[in-house]
C-alpha cells in the first residue's frame, strides 16, 4: 500500500495509473488482513500462540522489503520508481500498530 501510494507520483504514467487504480484493493486487503491478525491475536491462546510464533519466524525477514538495488536506484533517479528505504519507518508504524491491537508481541 505505502508503495503503491509512492508510485501513483512516478513520471511513467502506466506505472502511476496503474498505482492509483490499485490503491483502493490494496487497502481492502490491509484492513482484512489486519482484522485477522486481531482476531487471531486476541482469541484464544491457541490462536494468539500460533500467530505470535508465525510474526516472530518472519520478522527478521521485513527489513529485506527495503533494500534497494543498484537497478532500484536507477528507476528512483529517473523518477519512475520509489526508494523503498523512505517506506520503512511507516512500514514499521503501521505494523507496530496492528500488532499491539491484536495483542502481540513485537520482536526485537
Amino acid at each position: 500500500m505505502l508503495l503503491l501510494q509512492k508510485l501513483q507520483n512516478s513520471t511513467d504514467e502506466t506505472l502511476s495509473a496503474i498505482a492509483k487504480k490499485s490503491i483502493k484493493e490494496v487497502s481492502y486487503h490491509f484492513r482484512f488482513s489486519s482484522d485477522w491478525m486481531k482476531r487471531l491475536g486476541d482469541g484464544t491462546e491457541e490462536s494468539h500462540a500460533k500467530v505470535q510464533e508465525a510474526v516472530n519466524n518472519l520478522w527478521t525477514y521485513t527489513d529485506e522489503l527495503f533494500h534497494n538495488l543498484d537497478s532500484d536506484n536507477e528507476i528512483i533517479t529517473q523518477g519512475v520508481g520509489v526508494d523503498l528505504s523512505e517506506l520503512k519507518d511507516s512500514y514499521y508504524e503501521k505494523v507496530k500498530e496492528v500488532l499491539t491491537d491484536a495483542t502481540l508481541v513485537i520482536p526485537e
